[in-house]
């Protein structure tokens, strides 16, 4: 089980790592099951950061002003100017500063953390014992410590003899 775990985390990256086009058709049909749905888990406007300033800053300050903002999301143009690919999406499901590679800073906040709860040994691909970085962890982002952070976690709660598990990813609802 660790093994392939182990062996399914990105080791090697290139510039078209994000370049995954989305399919219209598909995406449509989700965004017309979350109209019909979802209701309070609707994902909130400050989710677009056109809306939503970075961190939906913005989005939150004009309805402390009591200001309405109205405009449809998920209409054509929008999808290809916003969500037509991973790469477009990164920065909305990541954030700015999880898009950054990793440098000795955010080594030092995370690797004495992920050492002691690495028990995938996926540490080993990237960095030496003593936290130096491994050619392999030049294209590193920041977010893909996150990454190795949650796959140790899961996995430390997955059943090693089953051949299949369901996952459930449970993110943020804003009631209000």
């Amino acid at each position: 089980m660790s093994r392939t775990i182990r062996n399914t985390i990105r080791v090697n990256l290139s510039s078209n790592a994000f370049s995954i086009e989305g399919e219209k058709r598909l995406f449509d049909k989700i965004v017309a099951d979350q109209e019909k749905y979802a209701g309070l888990l609707r994902p909130t406007k400050n989710w677009d950061l056109e809306i939503g300033g970075h961190n939906g800053e913005q989005y939150f300050r004009s309805q402390l002003r009591g200001e309405n903002i109205e405009i449809d999301t998920y209409n054509d143009d929008r999808y290809y100017e916003k969500f037509s690919s991973l790469q477009k999406m990164m920065e909305p499901f990541v954030g700015s500063t999880g898009l950054q590679n990793i440098n000795r800073d955010v080594i030092q906040e995370y690797y004495s953390y992920l050492k002691e709860i690495d028990h995938l040994g996926v540490l080993s691909n990237y960095f030496e014992p003593t936290g130096e970085m491994k050619s392999q962890a030049n294209d590193l982002l920041i977010t893909d410590l996150g990454s190795i952070i949650d796959i140790n976690i899961i996995s430390a709660f997955l059943n090693p003899v089953a051949e299949k598990y369901n996952v459930l990813e449970v993110g943020e609802v804003t009631v209000g």
